[in-house]
């Protein structure tokens, strides 16, 4: 299959996904299903369709129903954890969840784990709040991630990185995985002698933030840590193409949405750090079924993985099958 059409296939199967967004799995089994919610940041971006992918594989072999969640920008965790608390008293057995801050949580997870079986996923919270293996915590190593993507920025830009200018969209520094992966980053960037112009965190009006930032104080490196960073940076350098510009920054990010992949092979992100979802949604389904079935034993954190991708790699066969797992 050639590339072009492998990138429309996978459009069409996300279209088809993101269409019945809250979808119970089908089994012949005659045994009852265990209900499963799964509660994530702006449910519909296409971000999440790898990770359902794994999630719904997981739930097919184990024998559980999944409801997802609709939701948009989550902006509180106490917003969250009413969502979680409806979700249990429907019914539900287990809770997959993406907490959208890491601190003042502690109380909620340790009561939501008492009700259920809790998975957390892309985000960490107090360390303190898992003592007794009470929930799950999947997720990447996010420093490590964060000094991926500055090793990748180092190799495409040069090695040596004096005289280069950065800018940095960072994603949503109330997460402790944001704040790790920025931290990698910037070590890597201060290693390599690059000037780090500014930083922003993640808000509402991002595409606006941008504009105003590159033009008060305009850098050669865009560094995006999460996709939707990523795919706002993707529309902000087309529109500079578009207008002609002669001063259009490089491009280097994380992201995993069909639109972040097709930018990838188009060239306007140079390299794009991809963090292995579908192994999160599989290992987050497969550890709620497990502690259905063995409660008395603790629950255990995993983490995943990530690959750095370019534009010319990206269609070697690992790679194909981390960004396209839904035409596999």
């Amino acid at each position: 299959m050639n590339r072009k059409r492998l990138i429309i296939v996978a459009l069409l199967i996300g279209f088809l996904l993101a269409a019945g967004f809250r979808v119970a799995l089908n089994t012949d089994s005659e045994e009852p299903r265990a209900r499963v919610s799964v509660i994530v940041d702006s449910s519909g971006d296409g971000r999440w369709l790898s990770f359902v992918a794994g999630l719904e594989q997981a739930a097919a072999e184990r024998n559980l129903s999944l409801t997802y969640v609709n939701t948009g920008r989550l902006v509180s965790p106490v917003e969250e954890k009413k969502l979680a608390d409806n979700e249990l008293a429907d019914g539900s057995a287990g809770l997959i969840m993406e907490f959208c801050a890491s601190r003042n949580v502690k109380e909620m997870v340790s009561e939501l784990s008492r009700k259920s079986a809790l998975v957390l996923v892309q985000t960490d919270v107090e360390a303190e709040a898992d003592a007794d293996g009470k929930f799950s915590g999947i997720h990447a190593d996010n420093e490590a991630l964060g000094r991926t993507l500055g090793l990748e920025i180092s190799e495409c830009a040069g090695p040596d990185l004096s005289g280069k200018t950065v800018a940095v969209l960072a994603g949503n520094q109330e997460q402790f995985a944001q704040k790790e992966r920025l931290s990698g980053l910037l070590g890597v960037l201060e290693e390599r002698g690059a000037e780090v112009l500014w930083v922003s965190d993640y808000v509402q009006n991002m595409p606006e933030r941008l504009e105003y930032r590159q033009n008060e104080h305009p850098a050669d490196i865009l560094a995006a840590l999460d996709n939707t960073d990523l795919e706002i940076a993707v529309d902000y350098i087309l529109g500079l193409q578009q207008a002609g510009s002669q001063a259009v920054p490089e491009l280097f990010g994380v992201g995993c949405s069909e639109k972040n992949v097709y930018y990838l092979d188009n060239g306007i992100i140079r390299s794009m750090v991809v963090p292995h979802d579908y192994d999160m949604g599989y290992r987050a389904a497969s550890a709620v079924a497990d502690r259905l079935s063995r409660k008395l034993e603790p629950m255990k954190d995993y983490q995943t993985g990530f690959t750095a991708v370019r534009r010319e790699n990206m269609f070697q066969e690992e790679n194909e099958r981390l960004l396209f797992p839904l035409a596999q």
